[in-house]
């Protein structure tokens, strides 16, 4: 896992973020586990997503020529937002963000 930031929330709490890794791969399936129905049809046009795939995709984005982030906070640190970017073909990318519920207020301006 590469050092990261800490950035400042409205709020003044902080997150910290930095490159997501293979190894995020179970993390991330509990985070996506955490959003709501809407959110998951809103990220996967379905609410019935298989998440444990998803993760594994999120998590290999750098493997596969893609980039991506994960938003941590708390001790032991979890998993509060990621994001993702990754070429579909030349002219074309799919690009996703997801923050937790509980976050939304204080993360998105």
């Amino acid at each position: 896992m590469g050092p990261g930031s800490d950035i400042l929330l409205r709020d003044g709490s902080t997150v910290h973020v930095r490159d997501v890794v293979g190894e995020d791969a179970d993390e991330l399936r509990r985070f996506l586990e955490s959003l709501s129905r809407d959110a998951l049809w809103l990220r996967f046009f379905t609410a019935a997503a298989d998440l444990r795939s998803a993760a594994q995709w999120a998590a290999g984005a750098p493997e596969r020529g893609g980039m991506g982030l994960v938003a941590t906070a708390g001790n032991p640190p979890r998993i509060v937002g990621h994001a993702g970017f990754e070429l579909m073909r030349e002219d074309a990318a799919e690009i996703a963000f997801e923050v937790t519920p509980k976050m939304t207020p204080i993360a998105t301006a």
